[in-house]
């Protein structure tokens, strides 16, 4: 690392300032890649709670993770968005041809 390349962080510890490519590619290898899953259960009349406990529940046994919830315009229903990593096996059967 050449002189000035370092910056001085609360601790006052030196933290390079530049990465060099090698460390770009191989962070670009770390990045995730998320499949998301989204669907809304009720009715006009509401929501009960047992019905999103059922529902959370299920999905989180697979893997599935909300990270929103929220009730459209004028209904009682709730919509929940939730995500999981894209594994490699789902990759390959998102790649299959459906009949």
């Amino acid at each position: 690392m050449a002189a000035g390349d370092e910056g001085v962080n609360q601790n006052g510890a030196g933290v390079p300032r530049s990465v060099s490519r090698e460390t770009e590619i191989d962070m670009t290898d770390e990045i995730k890649t998320w499949e998301y899953r989204v669907q809304t259960i009720g009715s006009f009349f509401g929501t009960k709670d047992e019905q999103i406990q059922e529902t959370l529940d299920e999905w989180g046994s697979e893997g599935w993770e909300a990270i929103n919830v929220f009730t459209p315009e004028n209904s009682g229903k709730i919509t929940i968005v939730a995500k999981r990593p894209l594994t490699e096996r789902a990759r390959r059967m998102r790649s299959i041809p459906s009949q």
